[in-house]
């Protein structure tokens, strides 16, 4: 029998998330994927910065390769200010909380974020697959977008989706499949300046991470 994950992290399907137009998501429909990954990040903070980049064509290739919406991001901004939050999310492909929601401290103290950036990835359930995704055999320089996907999709116990050409051609004949991942660096402190939600944090990739 499953255990329940924590309600701290369930809550985050009853949030209201904003893509970088400013439209807004229900919090729901992220049941319907199969890897959640929370993006701790700020855009003071080069290897965020960095990652950011790396993170955008690893989201593009596995949602192009299995499906839109197979795997979303969610972005907790790390920020002072809602003009270098909008600025920041306004190159990015996924969602992000909204700017000032208390639930970015909470999510903060519930991972305990010291240094960002930092990539948790949970299930369609809440349940935590990864306490950080970036570097190892998870996402940033060097590591195989599609094969970390697989193994955090087998680490999470689920069954990895037959490719989106694999469904099409499936019809006729087909297939799917895909491995591991590996790779990352430093990471950037965070140490908060005490605001309510745009708190600092810090991780890495080529430099030190983000501290602030």
């Amino acid at each position: 029998m499953s255990v329940e994950p924590p309600a701290i992290l369930t809550h985050l399907f009853s949030t209201t998330l904003l893509r970088r137009d400013l439209d807004e998501v229900d919090g729901s429909t992220l049941r319907n994927c199969k890897l959640i990954a929370l993006l701790f990040a700020g855009s003071w903070c080069i290897p965020s910065r960095q990652f950011v980049q790396i993170l955008s064509e690893a989201y593009t290739e596995i949602n192009g390769e299995f499906g839109a919406g197979t795997m979303e991001v969610v972005l907790v901004p790390r920020e002072e200010g809602q003009s270098q939050w909008h600025n920041f999310f306004g190159s990015m492909p996924w969602l992000s909380l909204k700017f000032g929601d208390p639930y970015i401290g909470k999510l903060k103290s519930h991972f305990s974020i010291v240094r960002i950036p930092v990539l948790p990835v949970l299930d369609g359930r809440g349940a935590v697959v990864s306490a950080n995704a970036r570097g190892g055999s998870g996402f940033g320089f060097c590591c195989d977008a599609v094969n970390a996907f697989a193994a955090l999709i087998r680490q999470s116990g689920q069954d990895l989706p037959l490719p989106v050409k694999s469904r099409t051609s499936s019809r006729a004949n087909g297939s799917g499949g895909s491995s591991e991942g590996s790779s990352d660096d430093d990471d950037d402190d965070d140490e908060d300046e005490d605001d309510e939600d745009g708190e600092g944090s810090a991780g890495g990739l080529a430099d030190e991470d983000g501290v602030r």
